[in-house]
């Protein structure tokens, strides 16, 4: 059985009942049987309810979501019902109208504001090298190249990530927009291909479940990857998520996914500890659930 202490560490917050009143979490708990209703509740309310797995194994059930994010929680599956506004069951239905599952489709629509800003303020003439690490089929730089064709012509991308039949999914979408020539798709860890000094570097999503040590680690292996004076861009979960959402970080919790929260400066200072030069953020809109922090190699 799942220890309600894996779970608790975000729990405690104020205003517990009133997530449970919001239209979302009424429309939710309204599908639900009633049984398996008045024991979400009681879960969600008290950590140390006893019919926590009975209420997971229902969600893991009856939501496509959540039974990814259980058993494959690495899979870009997950981003595409919430991109493509996927509703498969009721439960999937509140992770599409939730703040935190808006959030998460706002934070693709500020990627595809703000990085053709970037791309095009560091084109010098040469063809532009970007490494989407853990891209999934790489939603975000086709969309900035579906909207931008003048920058297809400018750009090279490699999408890079293990789940094969995102990357699969990722090709197609291109070969069928007429991009092709400006992507290339690849199944192995990043730490496996070879560096090519890069001009801009993506890392969207990865560090958001990852304590402190792990994304310092991760940013200082990524220099050597990026030419002298080249890009990262990074996001990183808000904590105001948590404050603001708490039942879907809690759904989310108890089938196994954890965010690690941070704040807007200690996403900036991630940059500055590990050997980068922090030039801005940007944020998904309105809720400010996810912070993009830009940072150049000095």
């Amino acid at each position: 059985m799942l220890s309600s202490k894996t779970i608790q560490s975000y729990t405690d917050v104020p205003g517990r009942e009133k997530a449970l009143k919001n239209d979302e979490a009424k429309t939710l708990l309204e599908k639900l049987p009633q049984e398996i209703r008045e024991k979400f509740i009681g879960c969600f309310l008290d950590s140390s309810c006893e019919h926590l797995q009975e209420v997971t194994d229902y969600f893991i059930d009856n939501s496509e979501v959540t039974k990814v994010t259980k058993y494959s929680p690495g899979s870009a599956s997950i981003f595409e019902y919430l991109y493509n506004r996927q509703s498969p069951s009721e439960i999937d239905k509140y992770y599409m109208e939730c703040k935190g599952g808006i959030a998460t489709y706002n934070r693709l629509l500020a990627l595809e504001e703000h990085l053709p800003h970037l791309i095009k303020n560091i084109h010098n003439g040469h063809r532009i090298l970007i490494d989407n690490v853990g891209s999934g089929p790489g939603r975000d730089m086709i969309g900035v190249l579906k909207r931008n064709p003048e920058i297809a012509k400018i750009v090279h991308v490699r999408n890079i990530d293990i789940d094969k039949s995102a990357l699969d999914l990722g090709e197609k979408l291109v070969q069928e927009l007429g991009l092709s020539d400006s992507f290339s798709f690849i199944a192995k860890p990043f730490n496996e291909i070879e560096p090519r000094e890069a001009d801009i570097i993506l890392l969207i999503g990865i560090l958001c479940p990852l304590k402190m040590r792990i994304c310092r680690s991760i940013l200082k292996g990524l220099r050597p990857y990026t030419r002298q004076g080249g890009h990262v861009v990074y996001s990183t979960a808000q904590t105001r998520m948590v404050e603001e959402d708490p039942l879907t970080d809690y759904i989310m919790r108890f089938t196994g996914f954890h965010l690690d929260y941070k704040t807007d400066k200690e996403a900036m200072d991630l940059a500055s500890i590990t050997g980068w030069k922090p030039i801005g953020q940007f944020f998904d809109e309105p809720y400010h659930y996810h912070c993009m922090t830009i940072a150049s190699k000095n």
